[in-house]
């Protein structure tokens, strides 16, 4: 009976060594088919330790991430990895599981930047600098949509930086991350200092193409100056932004 101990155990320890070892680029393969903007420029190494160079989703370069796994996670039938982004204007770290149904879970994500870096921004005020941050404690994504998301929460204080330019100091917005009809949704809000109220709503889709709209209420004359400089337009008695996201092209991962 040994022998057959000894050759169940050997089998064992061939199947996850093939798993741990296999390429990155398979990993990758199965975060895109779930994520369909995730673009990069290469995937080097294996499951086991490696990083992918010129990650991109949709429009937006996020970086180089290293990627390490813990092997003892295949025997509870998932591959669970630490990830961290190693460069670029973006940071980021967290941990991803992937499941064998092909379920991707990413648990304590930690995301902060600057937002000149984020291209979905108009070009004048990307210029002004402001901070942003986001905070996930999971996010559940599975064929291409978004099924689940728990204590997330984005701020951000561009506004403020508005003062420099557009004569108006804005407040921080701050807000939770949900899913929403397989999107992606960022509900944020603040109060100014003249107490006008101010909401963003972003939702978007694994596709990278979304909608922003965001509502001045209670503004005052020089708040609503400012505002229609920037491009909102009067609603009733809001002040109203929207504008849409549309991935184009894509191209193909190596």
């Amino acid at each position: 009976m040994r022998w057959v101990v000894y050759g169940l155990l050997f089998l064992l320890i061939a199947l996850v060594s093939i798993v741990v070892l296999a390429p990155l680029s398979a990993v990758m393969n199965i975060a895109s088919r779930n994520a369909p903007a995730i673009n990069y420029t290469a995937a080097n190494g294996s499951v086991w330790n490696g990083s992918v160079m010129g990650l991109r989703y949709g429009a937006q370069p996020v970086g180089n991430v290293k990627l390490k796994t813990d092997w003892l996670s295949v025997f509870g039938g998932a591959l669970k990895s630490s990830v961290a982004v190693t460069d670029g204007g973006v940071l980021a770290s967290g941990n991803a599981r992937i499941d064998l149904d092909g379920g991707i879970n990413l648990s304590n994500i930690k995301v902060r930047g600057n937002t000149s870096d984020l291209l979905s921004l108009k070009q004048d005020i990307r210029t002004l600098g402001g901070d942003f941050s986001l905070s996930l404690k999971k996010l559940t994504l599975k064929s291409g949509a978004c099924r689940k998301a728990e204590s997330g929460e984005v701020w951000t204080n561009i506004l403020t930086r508005f003062e420099q330019k557009y004569d108006w100091k804005g407040p921080e917005l701050r807000g939770p991350i949900t899913c929403e009809n397989g999107r992606i949704v960022v509900n944020m809000t603040g109060t100014g200092e003249r107490g006008e109220t101010v909401s963003a709503y972003l939702a978007f889709d694994l596709n990278a193409n979304g909608t922003f709209r965001a509502e001045i209420e209670k503004a005052s004359e020089k708040v609503a100056q400012a505002a229609t400089v920037l491009g909102f337009v009067t609603l009733g008695d809001k002040l109203v932004y929207e504008h849409s996201v549309r991935r184009t092209g894509g191209g193909a991962n190596p």
